[in-house]
């Protein structure tokens, strides 16, 4: 005779073999991060940047602010390459004052204008959207150029030349940089999803534009690692993906309806490294990357643009935190890996 007690538990058992998929959905994981130590000739400063703009002023240097992020595997590859290691360590060493900001970090930072933030406040001040980016400030205290997003060793070299040689006087950095000469290092490469277009108006759908040059040095890779990923590829379809030459002097229209060329809407849109992309919705710049950009990045964005969730929250930061969320509910990977 089968007791009550035994029927319920009988009932329960099934219950727990016949339990929907989805809640045996083991969580994702978040890899990719990168462990990294800043350099111990970074400057220790109590972040009051007027005393380290004049600090530095005194020793004939100028100032870069490295805003950083922890376990950001572009500010591992920067720092790597750039302050602990490789051509360009001394030089930096020598002609500036290097200070860190944690971008997500709570210490008080008082900037140069005297206004006082938390770090993570000072990143929301000055419109920081990448990490690192890299802010050079002059000896007065005046912040001539902005860097978002890793750069190569080449790269930013010729940024702190720029800096060091005080050509912020004379030119904007684009034009300083068309005039260095450079090495041809990259043939262009098709992608399944590219399209030829020169009239961006109107296009029905969301836009990419993709601007690489013959000097790219990270191109290659870009495509290899990156717009080859299969869920870019798979993000990519509901888009007008188009690239551009940005030394091109060919005629195109650009999605608010202009004539111009491509050589000349890089340099408007003041994009100065290469790969470079820019997502549209209609005549809306949604997105921009003006550095090295990995898969989950670019995901991110697609997804942010074509989906249309400009409109369902209030910035993109907002939207990566629910995706990254919901991604690993759904079992999936967040991966910031290349």
């Amino acid at each position: 005779m089968i007791t009550t007690r035994a029927l319920a538990l009988t009932w329960f058992g099934l219950l727990l073999f016949i339990q929907p998929s989805w809640a045996a959905t083991p969580q994702g994981k978040v890899t990719g991060g990168v462990r990294y130590t800043l350099p111990s000739w970074f400057k220790q400063s109590l972040l009051d940047f007027r005393e380290d703009v004049a600090e530095a002023r005194d020793h004939g240097r100028d100032l870069m602010v490295f805003m950083h992020l922890d376990e950001c595997p572009y500010c591992a590859k920067v720092v790597q390459e750039n302050f602990l290691g490789g051509e360009n360590t001394d030089y930096f060493q020598q002609r500036f004052d290097v200070v860190a900001v944690n971008i997500q970090g709570n210490l008080e930072v008082t900037w140069v204008d005297g206004n006082t933030y938390s770090e993570r406040d000072l990143r929301k001040q000055m419109g920081v959207f990448a990490t690192p980016t890299i802010v050079f400030l002059n000896q007065q205290g005046k912040q001539v150029l902005t860097l978002p997003g890793y750069r190569n060793p080449q790269a930013l070299r010729m940024a702190a030349d720029y800096i060091h040689e005080k050509q912020y006087q004379n030119v904007n950095f684009a034009t300083y940089l068309a005039s260095r000469k450079r090495p041809e290092v990259y043939q262009f490469r098709d992608h399944p999803q590219f399209e030829f277009a020169t009239y961006l108006k109107g296009t029905g759908k969301p836009l990419m534009v993709l601007f690489e040059d013959k000097y790219c040095g990270e191109c290659a890779q870009f495509h290899e690692t990156t717009l080859n990923h299969p869920e870019i590829i798979e993000a990519l379809k509901p888009f007008l993906a188009v690239r551009l030459d940005a030394e091109s002097k060919s005629t195109l229209v650009t999605p608010d309806g202009r004539r111009t060329t491509p050589a000349d809407w890089v340099r408007e849109l003041g994009l100065t490294y290469r790969p470079a992309l820019v997502l549209f919705d209609g005549d809306r710049q949604l997105y921009r990357a003006d550095g090295r950009l990995y898969h989950q990045h670019l995901l991110e964005a697609l997804t942010y643009v074509s989906g249309g969730h400009d409109k369902d929250y209030p910035s993109l930061s907002a939207y990566k935190r629910d995706f990254r969320q919901k991604r690993l509910q759904a079992g999936k990977d967040v991966d910031f890996s290349e």
